[in-house]
């Protein structure tokens, strides 16, 4: 059996968790990993939002296991991904905006190709 592989999906979101996030994290979860051994995880960067349906909606999601949430201060797009891959541990990662989505065949195909 060839190792597993972990692949995290970095997600930075300011103010706009609860208008796009849920598409985007139902997008992630869709993921069909059929070729290759992979676990997969998703972090939820908070780049410091203030909009109160935004900070509701990520203490709602914090719940969800696939999911990990880091909170910093506004520092901007680029030093909230930065703090994402700080974080983490991963043999690949993916930035994957809050608003974007990807088709369920996405990952399997990308670690492929690798």
């Amino acid at each position: 059996m060839s190792k597993l592989e972990r692949v995290n999906i970095i997600t930075p979101t300011y103010n706009d968790a609860h208008r796009y996030l849920t598409d985007t994290i139902v997008s992630v979860q869709r993921q069909v990993l059929k070729e290759n051994n992979l676990e997969l995880v998703h972090t939820i960067i908070n780049d410091g939002s203030s909009n109160k349906k935004s900070i509701e909606y990520l203490n709602r999601i914090e719940k969800i296991k696939s999911v990990k949430i880091i909170n910093q201060s506004n520092n901007g797009l680029s030093s909230a991904r930065n703090a994402g891959i700080n974080y983490i541990s991963s043999d690949y990662i993916l930035p994957l905006d809050s608003d974007d989505l990807i088709s369920p065949c996405y990952l399997d195909l990308l670690v492929s190709k690798i």
